[in-house]
């Protein structure tokens, strides 16, 4: 997915949660992530998953799950070594 059209995704995802009442703590700046913890990562797919759970709007409950997998992908991502 292009960063253009990954961050659309994000900030409608943001609206949503918004608009029914939840709050989502966007955690990336300039393209650069906050956190190289993968526990960090996997504390926020858990949450995101507990806030689908609360969710009654199904087009909601799935963009959540949608952002729990995105975490659990930057979660990997984190324990994966870098090469330089």
């Amino acid at each position: 997915m292009n960063r253009d059209r990954t961050k659309k995704m994000m900030l409608k995802i943001a609206d949503a949660c918004r608009q029914s009442g939840y709050t989502l703590e966007l955690t990336r700046k300039g393209g650069t992530m906050l956190s190289n913890d993968p526990g960090y990562w996997q504390r926020r797919a858990e949450e995101a998953r507990n806030l689908a759970k609360q969710m009654h709007d199904e087009q909601n409950k799935r963009m959540m799950l949608k952002i729990a997998t995105a975490y659990d992908g930057l979660a990997i991502k984190a324990a994966t070594p870098s090469v330089t």
